[in-house]
Parts: structure tokens; sequence; C-alpha cells
């Protein structure tokens, strides 16, 4: 499926140069010429860039990327600004925008940038689901049983998910599912959107642990 950019310019040859170069490259293309017309698109099109003029009809373009997070954070928003303003750039950045180009740029750099944006994006999706299903699989459902150690165990895991410990030591034999009890904090604490992962210790020299 192709991928598709969302160009927020008031400038309608950039907007015209844009669509063209972009799709050649096989993305499917939308535009608006103002911040209102802009969240209109995002709802319509759903698009997995976005490359956003910091300077329109309408307001400035900071606002704007909280507000296309806001509707999808996985979304790579990519600032153009005809001010190289460093400062302007920096904001942009701790907005949440994935990188910044200034006018005028060459397509190449554009491209590229486009490029990886629509993949960053393809790639957060996919550990997002994968991250879903992990919960799902791994929310205490696979810690099963009724005997008075199991239900001990069952309530220390839920104490423990539930604090805000960072450093969780799991003592047990080998196949005792020691995995299993960090996949259940893991999945059932407030960090369960972000990814775990998983290190194998024993590659490691003794030393380096």
């Amino acid at each position: 499926m192709k991928s598709t950019v969302l160009v927020i310019d008031d400038e309608s040859s950039i907007v015209r140069s844009l669509h063209r170069v972009l799709t050649d490259r096989g993305y499917r293309v939308e535009s608006a010429g103002s911040a209102a017309g802009g969240m209109e698109q995002l709802a319509r099109v759903r698009p997995q860039v976005v490359l956003l003029d910091m300077n329109l009809p309408d307001g400035h373009g900071l606002p704007l990327i909280k507000e296309i997070l806001v509707f999808d954070p996985a979304i790579r928003v990519i600032v153009i600004t005809a001010f190289g303003d460093l400062r302007l750039a920096i904001q942009a950045m701790k907005a949440g925008a994935s990188d910044f180009l200034k006018k005028p740029y060459e397509m190449d750099e554009l491209i590229l940038a486009v490029d990886s944006g629509a993949r960053a994006f393809e790639s957060q999706v996919r550990l997002d689901i994968y991250s879903r299903r992990e919960a799902e699989i791994f929310h205490g459902q696979h810690l099963i049983g009724e005997s008075p150690p199991m239900a001990r165990l069952l309530d220390i895991v839920e104490r423990v998910a539930a604090s805000n410990a960072t450093t969780v030591l799991i003592l047990g034999e080998s196949g005792t599912g020691k995995e299993l009890v960090a996949r259940a904090i893991h999945y059932g604490s407030e960090r369960k959107e972000a990814p775990l992962m998983e290190v194998n210790c024993s590659a490691f020299q003794e030393s380096l642990l």
C-alpha cells in the first residue's frame, strides 16, 4: 500500500512541485493551504508523513505539530520553513517533529527525509501491533494455577507491576517461568506501551555483568 504524504503549505507552486516529485516516487500526496485545512485533511486521509510549513495564513506551525501527534503519535512531521532559525528548529523538534528543512532545500534532501519518515512510521506501527499482541498474551493469562504458592506469586506480580520499581530481580531454576513473570510484570505496569527488550545475559562475559 502506498504511503500518504500530507503537504500543509500555502505556497501553491511549492505544493505542485512536491506533488509531482513525491507522486513520481510512488507516494499518494494530499495538500492543504492552512492549519485548519490541514487538520481536516489529516482526519480524512490519515497520512504517514506530514510536510508542514511553519508559517501559515491562520497560525504558526508549532501548535499544529502537537495537534497532529495527538491525532496519531506515529505520524512523522517534517517541518519546513523559510527562516533558518535554530531556536525554531529546536522548538519544533521538542514539539515532536521528526525532521527540519530550510527553504530553499535540495529535493533529494526532502525525498530522503520523506522516505525515512515513511519507514519510521511503518516500523512504529509494527512495534505497536506487536506490543499490543504481547500485552494480550502475557497480561497474566499465562501464569495459571490455584495453589497457594502460585496465588502468592500472582499477588507479588500485581503489586510489583503497580509500583514504580524500575529494577526487579527474578530468581528461579531454569524452566520455572522467570520470563513469563517478567512479561506479566511489564504488561501489567504503566510501562506496558513501551517495548520490552530481552537480553541474553549468557552471551556476556561474567565480568561485564
